[in-house]
């Protein structure tokens, strides 16, 4: 059904929930995956979940980490048999998303979302409602409700990080 599945990172728990069904959907496709974190001038202003930089003013340590977190991803998505590929492009984070599936030729996009109960309310500067309108392919979005059981490994595993 899928063969490409590209996967939206940001470190929260919610793109881990998007992770851990992307897996999901690759194991039983026998997909591959791209996992693809965006980076921004927000990168240096993060939460607990998100990523932290070493100087917030260094584009270089904002690409560091952020490689860092994929290549996380990608290790535990290859120990369940899975294909990966990683990219770490800079710039708005939905036109990236919808650029790098429509140049890698995804049937499918995976993301996570804050907050279910805006998906039916039009918001400003949204990432999903982007992807929404100019997603080259299909689109999954994980409401921040569904808890899976390989999330949960994967949250322990990046605690490690």
């Amino acid at each position: 059904m899928y063969s490409r599945i590209l996967v939206a990172i940001d470190g929260s728990i919610f793109s881990k929930q998007a992770a851990s069904r992307a897996i999901m959907f690759a194991h039983d496709n026998q997909a591959r995956l791209m996992l693809l974190h965006v980076c921004t001038d927000a990168d240096n202003i993060t939460d607990a979940d998100n990523i932290t930089t070493e100087d917030a003013n260094d584009e270089n340590s904002v690409k560091l980490s952020s490689i860092d977190l994929l290549r996380f991803y990608c290790d535990v998505i290859r120990r369940e048999g899975v294909i990966a590929d990683l990219r770490a492009p800079s710039g708005d984070p939905g036109q990236q998303i919808c650029e790098v599936a429509k140049q890698w030729d995804a049937d499918l996009i995976l993301m996570g979302h804050r907050d279910s109960s805006t998906l039916d309310k039009p918001a400003l500067n949204s990432v999903g409602y982007y992807v929404l309108d100019h997603a080259p392919c299909s689109l999954l979005v994980m409401p921040d409700s569904i808890n899976l059981p390989i999330a949960v490994a994967v949250q322990r595993a990046s605690a490690m990080l």
